[in-house]
């Protein structure tokens, strides 16, 4: 079942270290889609509402410097 609304800095601290550089290399490297699969895999349950995973991928976007939508 879906949580309640999860901030990012929530959903950040569920993550391991390791589900979060996985994480933030899918963003950069522009597979957004793959990056929130990730997410909701790696934090369990409950799991997050899609609309926090995008919440947390913008604001991981904006720390690293990615520009949603760009792949390299």
């Amino acid at each position: 079942m879906f949580s309640e609304r999860a901030t990012p800095r929530e959903l950040w601290a569920r993550m391991s270290p390791e589900a979060r550089s996985e994480f933030d290399d899918l963003l950069t490297r522009g597979a957004e889609v793959q990056a929130v699969a990730a997410l909701r895999r790696h934090v369990g349950e409950p799991c997050p509402q899609l609309r926090d995973c995008i919440d947390l991928l913008v604001e991981r976007a904006d720390e690293l410097g990615h520009r949603l939508g760009e792949r390299t």
